[in-house]
């Protein structure tokens, strides 16, 4: 059996479970249970904020294809970025996209956080399409069930772009958190900063107990904690690293399963995360991570 959603609008991108925007819909397929999904775009949209990546349980496909405003007839739709704001991004699973145009979009990756030593920019990297690949080693990475496999029919990309962020600037008390894939580092204010996360939200939290922002990724693994009294806490799917409280604590890692700092040391990088910034040795970044 397949499950369809007809959508003509983007909706929020944080707690949307409204399956006739394509947030919603992308939440409720990636959380919900196995099987085959469509979501039919039925008009333009013109995004305001983050999509949500596709994370795909294992059993799960998922077509997204433009339709008329019936959805019962092929026809190219367009989505566009205005500029600000990335394509589609495919964690996980099998996807087919048909009969759309993806344009103006821009992958921005997150700058890294100020202090005394900032943390490094993040990769800018997909424009209209992100397909996040494996580890590298033929394994998966975390959180995620199935490499991805994209398909792609009658689809056209228009003035699309890939932003790497810039580093962080120097004059704060500890080290800066990496930028990660959108969401920039932590200051280090007092603590090491918090590595960023994926997506805009997915920012890493301030060397001031500030928790990182959520990423934009359903059901994968967070960022990490940072170290000292009363931590920052790291973001959801994907999000950034939390900041550390004290001037001898590090930030956690952002990303997917963005690691807890160690100390003086901190925390690595997850997928797509930033590390977290130290008054020791910051945290390497993950993939597409700045350190």
């Amino acid at each position: 059996m397949t499950t369809t959603y007809d959508v003509s609008s983007e909706g929020a991108t944080s707690g949307n479970t409204d399956t006739t925007t394509l947030n919603g819909a992308i939440r409720t397929i990636d959380t919900g249970p196995a099987g085959d999904y469509v979501i039919k775009i039925t008009g333009p949209i013109d995004l305001t904020s983050e999509m949500l990546a596709i994370n795909l349980p294992s059993g799960s496909t998922l077509t997204i294809e433009g339709t008329d405003s019936s959805g019962s007839v092929a026809q190219a739709e367009t989505i566009d970025g205005a500029n600000t704001y990335c394509g589609l991004f495919v964690y996980s699973g099998i996807v087919t996209i048909k009969d759309l145009t993806l344009q103006n979009m821009k992958a921005q990756g997150g700058n890294g956080g100020t202090g005394n030593a900032g943390g490094g920019g993040g990769g800018g990297l997909g424009g209209g399409l992100f397909v996040a690949g494996t580890n590298g080693s033929g394994g998966l990475n975390p959180g995620q069930d199935v490499a991805p496999s994209v398909t792609l029919m009658d689809v056209a990309f228009g003035n699309d772009s890939a932003v790497g962020g810039n580093g962080g600037g120097n004059g704060a008390n500890n080290g800066g958190g990496g930028g990660g894939l959108g969401g920039a580092g932590g200051n280090g204010l007092r603590g090491g900063g918090g590595g960023g996360g994926i997506g805009f939200p997915g920012f890493g939290g301030d060397g001031s107990r500030e928790n990182g922002g959520p990423g934009i990724v359903p059901r994968a693994p967070g960022g990490g904690s940072a170290t000292g009294s009363a931590p920052g806490q790291g973001g959801a799917s994907g999000g950034g690293g939390g900041g550390a409280p004290d001037l001898l604590s590090s930030g956690g890692g952002g990303g997917i399963d963005g690691a807890t700092s160690n100390g003086t040391r901190g925390g690595g990088g997850g997928f797509g995360g930033g590390g977290g910034g130290a008054v020791g040795r910051g945290g390497g970044g993950g993939f597409g991570g700045g350190g």
